[in-house]
């Protein structure tokens, strides 16, 4: 499998400033800065649905 883009660690960054723009109101700048966090959540989040099951 290919290296993450991102550790667990600044994935969980990651959500938690996402988690915290959504809760608000915000500019054109933040809602550019949200796009690019989601795509790098739903990068991570798609690396680790392509890991093989460890049994």
């Amino acid at each position: 499998m290919d290296t993450p883009v991102i550790c667990e660690k600044e994935y969980l960054r990651i959500v938690a400033e996402f988690d915290f723009l959504w809760g608000r109101r915000t500019t054109m700048r933040e809602r550019t800065r949200m796009d690019y966090l989601i795509t790098l959540i739903n990068v991570f989040d798609a690396a680790l649905a392509a890991e093989p099951a460890e049994n």
